[in-house]
């Protein structure tokens, strides 16, 4: 199948008892499930990482939120402050 010019055909191998038709053993390489099992623990792994990032990034938001609130609260009292000491003098 290789040599038949159909580019991008995958390879198919033999498999026996001993090994695989290329003459490499079965215990050479890892079982298939292995890998799996590696890329899902990987992307599980990256999955609740961004996970915590948005939370994190969340809390980071409600504390700036709450800060400019706080900011323009402050700001209006002293505005508040200033008129009420212009009109009435003290």
């Amino acid at each position: 199948m290789e040599g038949s010019g159909w580019p991008g055909l995958m390879r198919i191998d033999i498999v026996n008892g001993r090994g695989y038709s290329d003459g490499t053993a079965q215990s050479e390489l890892p079982p298939a499930h292995a890998a799996a099992s590696r890329s899902s623990k990987g992307a599980k792994r990256r999955s609740r990482q961004m996970k915590r990032r948005k939370r994190v990034a969340a809390y980071r938001f409600y504390g700036v939120e709450g800060r400019v609130k706080i900011s323009i609260t402050k700001g209006f009292c002293w505005i508040k402050k200033k008129c009420s000491e212009i009109i009435h003098g003290y």
